[in-house]
């Protein structure tokens, strides 16, 4: 709303970046615990159990995305770090 305001469109366009990113977080978070469970009930199968390496590189890297967006060094890191975290997220 401030960069709204104050006629910014560099704030404003920080802050949906930054929004977008929570959003991935949390889509990460709870897809990674709740489709599982309910494919798993809806087929009648065992759930497959998560590969814990996978689990904590994704849930990290987009916690890191996350912390990088909504801090502002985004504007202040090289572009083959950025780079490099985005690929390590998907």
């Amino acid at each position: 709303h401030l960069g709204i305001v104050l006629a910014m469109p560099s704030l404003y366009q920080h802050g949906f970046l930054s929004a977008i990113w929570l959003i991935t977080l949390l889509m990460s978070v709870l897809g990674g615990r709740v489709i599982p469970f309910f494919t798993a009930n809806g087929t009648k199968t065992r759930k497959v159990e998560p590969l814990p390496w996978l689990e904590n590189a994704t849930l990290g890297s987009t916690w890191c995305i996350f912390a990088v967006y909504v801090s502002g060094l985004i504007y202040y890191m090289p572009n083959w770090l950025i780079a490099s975290l985005l690929l390590a997220c998907s």
